[in-house]
């Protein structure tokens, strides 16, 4: 049991933390995002480009939870949920959530109005994102 134990949460950490040398799943996203600096001709075009890549991430990152949510519970269902790994992971989710929120609002905050706050707040959304599901 220890063994199965051992190797499900080593799974489930490699799927969200490992670094890798080749280029990650989701680095595309930032493609997209550099994609929208260069080759939008107005600010608003900018800005709606990286809000649908923003979209993107937030998706990824809901789905890739819901993924170890699955997970967790049927751990918890094969220990009597001694662990208590569902409920740590829905923690740490909401508290992952909850940082790259002030982060990003520091992020907007250092720029002035008009300077492109908005878009420095969704680029950073993105990189964070991407940085944790690698």
């Amino acid at each position: 049991m220890t063994r199965f134990l051992a190797s499900l949460l080593f799974a489930t950490v490699s799927a969200f933390s490992s670094p890798s040398i080749a280029e990650s799943k989701y680095s595309y996203l930032r493609d997209e995002e550099r994609q929208c600096y260069e080759k939008s001709t107005s600010r608003p075009e900018q800005g709606h480009c990286l809000d649908k890549v923003v979209k993107k991430a937030q998706a990824f990152l809901e789905s890739g939870h819901a993924k170890s949510l699955a997970g967790a519970k049927d751990l918890d269902q094969q220990t009597g949920g001694t662990y208590k790994v569902e409920e740590h992971l829905k923690e740490s989710h909401k508290k992952f959530k909850e940082y790259i929120e002030a982060e990003c609002n520091y992020v907007w905050s250092t720029y002035t109005t008009g300077n492109g706050g908005g878009d420095a707040y969704m680029s950073c959304l993105i990189d964070m994102i991407v940085e944790h599901l690698d």
